[in-house]
């Protein structure tokens, strides 16, 4: 297995606002580019992962595109797991 590509760094949440709107943001565009490097490293076309994990298409085209990416953990566990990729979760205080 490589190194953990896919990974949800935890979100800190502070009392500012817009403290969190950018920390929110900043999930919004590495998750979905996270998604894409990985499938790339692999030398996998968007409809071979797609294929692989039983999702359309169009479906993983919305995963790999910033700010319309809301994978559930079980659909990055798929990823994960199709592109032999560790997947790290850590949820903080």
């Amino acid at each position: 297995m490589g190194q953990p590509l896919l990974s949800i760094f935890p979100l800190i949440r502070e009392r500012s606002k817009s403290k969190v709107k950018s920390q929110d943001l900043a999930l919004d565009v590495s998750v979905p580019l996270m998604i894409r490097q990985a499938r790339k490293k692999r030398g996998l076309t968007q409809a071979e992962l797609a294929k692989k994990i039983g999702i359309t298409t169009q479906q993983l085209q919305k995963l790999e595109t910033p700010g319309k990416s809301n994978p559930t953990v079980k659909t990055l566990a798929a990823i994960s797991e199709a592109l032999d990729e560790h997947l790290t979760i850590t949820i903080a205080s």
